[in-house]
């Protein structure tokens, strides 16, 4: 989480914006392992003139037959300063 810094623009101007992405595990082996960094800088991508702030995660996890996949969301308020 993170927090809401005094801003430009009333809360209620901003834009939410989300990301997701998962990493996949079988047996215990993953070959992702940045999934979370990666849902990070998807969030950041899509406000690219204002910054990110009150960021919200989700980590949720669906078994398998020996597997499993963890999924991150994301959410975060967009906020671009007036100009």
């Amino acid at each position: 989480m993170s927090d809401f810094s005094p801003t430009y623009r009333a809360y209620n101007q901003g834009e939410w914006i989300s990301a997701e992405t998962e990493q996949f595990t079988i047996m215990g082996f993953v070959t992702e392992t940045d999934y979370v960094d990666q849902a990070f800088d998807q969030l950041q991508s899509q406000c690219p003139k204002g910054f990110v702030q009150g960021i919200q995660t989700e980590f949720l996890t669906s078994h398998g037959f020996f597997s499993w996949t963890n999924r991150i969301r994301m959410q975060g308020l967009c906020v671009t300063p007036k100009g």
